[in-house]
């Protein structure tokens, strides 16, 4: 639901994959990658973030963006997720899902 929702307001600018874990207390990491004109304090900590604070199901919202890697943490329907991002150097990032 969320890579989909992100997805759609983010094509060609951002991609964002997830691994699914379960388990008791287990959070999800995920990755979300940009190419090389996204920006990382105005498009992921930025327009982004807004995004995650605009959607009902998301709480607890901690971005920490002066990480080595850097990483959104929070909570989606009650489940932990880490939220990290890498630029890599393409223009445009190939659509992976299909």
């Amino acid at each position: 639901m969320v890579s989909h929702t992100l997805g759609e307001k983010f094509r060609n600018i951002l991609y964002i994959c997830y691994i699914q874990v379960h388990g008791p207390g287990a959070d999800i990491d995920t990755l979300c990658v940009g190419p090389r004109h996204a920006d990382r304090d105005e498009d992921f900590f930025g327009e982004l973030k807004r995004m995650l604070l605009e959607m009902p199901d998301v709480t607890e919202l901690h971005p920490v963006p002066d990480a080595h890697v850097p990483v959104m943490r929070f909570k989606l329907n009650g489940v932990s997720i880490d939220l990290l991002y890498a630029r890599l150097s393409l223009w445009v990032i190939p659509d992976v899902s299909k």
